[in-house]
């Protein structure tokens, strides 16, 4: 059985643990409408991912050091963890009121001190914050830096 498909079978109504399948996904689906889809799946969630530990990073849930693996481990991969130059954070963050996770508001599947949790009422300026001091590279130039051109 594959992990995701265990997480699954211990989460089947997405409560808790499943929440860590979600991970970099809000970001993630958003940079795919916003692009056109120019961005594969996983490189989307790459950059989430990136968004993701700079996000919890700036609510207090993780300190620098595990903000810093986040990148750390995307870069190792060979991903992009910049943003497209295309969409505007405004652009982004309406999409992303649109994910699954958003009842009320922003939510977002962060890392924190009992590990990946589902974070609710995030507020729009500090998404906006977090977006606007992510680099940005065109969408041709994310795509070398996937594939190690």
């Amino acid at each position: 059985m594959t992990l995701k498909a265990r997480i699954v079978e211990q989460d089947e109504r997405d409560t808790g643990l499943r929440h860590i399948l979600n991970y970099g996904h809000t970001l993630g689906h958003a940079l795919e409408v916003t692009t056109g889809f120019a961005l594969r799946h996983g490189e989307a969630v790459a950059v989430g991912t990136v968004f993701a530990g700079l996000l919890a990073g700036e609510l207090g849930r993780i300190g620098p050091d595990r903000v810093a693996e986040h990148q750390a481990v995307v870069e190792h991969y060979g991903l992009p963890t910049a943003l497209p130059a295309g969409p505007t954070t405004e652009e982004l963050i309406r999409v992303m009121r649109r994910d699954k996770k958003a009842v009320h508001s922003l939510a977002f599947v962060l890392d924190g001190p009992r590990g990946p949790e589902r974070v609710a009422d995030v507020a729009e300026d500090v998404v906006a914050r977090i977006l606007e001091r992510m680099p940005r590279r065109p969408s041709s130039e994310l795509l070398r830096e996937a594939v190690g051109a």
